[in-house]
């Protein structure tokens, strides 16, 4: 496994920006070039939203004003095309990549399918992540500053696996020292949501509030 601060990064970082630039990026001048804007996602998907939303502002901010064309390469948890960019990507700054927690866990915890080296790549920029934890009303939870209420109580946690975003939520409930009982291996979201709220209250009549 990767050295321990990553670890840590994890917790805090989702979305990542990142680059392969030239030795003299200081003078790099884009004017009249495309800069391609490569997401390991489906378009329509939550990386897919974060990296459009960026666009214009790559557009006006990066030397040059160039040109941001994004490119959509879905399949593989991302690590397929982020393989790709660290095999293929020329050092001239004209290929970004977008990467998510399904790109950066599967790097921190030694993947054998991952081929890429996140320490011969420059970031440019990250965004914290945007999950929400969910507890049923009759926990009493109104806002983040009750979590320690949870302190003692056996929870349940329904993941997809070890290497998607839900493992950054599992390292947040460790930090916080609370007893969480993980479930892997959920088919997606919704599914990891009803097992998480069916296991935290005898009653699912009444929908989970955010904290």
């Amino acid at each position: 496994m990767k050295p321990t601060w990553l670890m840590a990064l994890a917790t805090l970082l989702s979305l990542g920006l990142l680059e392969v630039l030239p030795a003299s990026a200081q003078a790099v001048d884009f004017k009249g070039w495309r800069v391609e804007f490569v997401i390991p996602a489906f378009p329509g998907g939550g990386g897919d939203v974060w990296a459009r939303f960026l666009q214009p502002y790559l557009e006006k901010y990066l030397p040059g004003n160039p040109t941001v064309l994004i490119k959509n390469q879905p399949g593989g948890n991302g690590i397929a095309s982020a393989n790709q960019f660290y095999l293929r990507a020329r050092p001239d700054g004209l290929t970004v990549i977008g990467t998510t927690g399904s790109v950066q866990l599967p790097y921190m915890l030694d993947d054998p399918r991952v081929k890429y080296d996140y320490k011969e790549w420059t970031p440019l920029l990250v965004s914290p992540t945007g999950g929400v934890t969910y507890v049923q009303p009759e926990l009493g939870l109104k806002s983040a500053a009750d979590i320690g209420k949870l302190t003692g109580r056996k929870m349940i946690y329904g993941g997809q696996g070890v290497s998607s975003l839900h493992m950054v939520a599992v390292l947040a409930y460790e930090l916080l020292g609370l007893d969480m009982q993980v479930v892997f291996g959920l088919k997606g979201r919704a599914e990891g949501r009803l097992v998480s709220s069916a296991a935290s209250s005898t009653s699912t009549t009444r929908p989970p509030a955010p904290i």
